[in-house]
């Protein structure tokens, strides 16, 4: 399965955005990846975590994330 968003050796800025329900969970960041995540709701199904992060930075800000 593959996650709703994949940031690989990237960046990503995501605003007031959804990133719901994707069998993969919702952020994938690897390989130096960086995400900067504001008034945003980010979510994964079930067992599936929201955000997975490795060698990588994540920021948020009045962001909700939610197994």
């Amino acid at each position: 399965m593959f996650p709703g968003i994949a940031v690989d050796n990237a960046s990503l800025y995501l605003d007031r955005a959804w990133v719901v329900t994707n069998l993969g969970g919702g952020i994938s960041l690897d390989n130096g990846g960086y995400a900067l995540v504001r008034n945003s709701f980010v979510g994964g199904v079930l067992d599936i975590p929201a955000v997975t992060a490795s060698d990588s930075t994540l920021e948020g800000f009045r962001r909700l994330l939610a197994d």
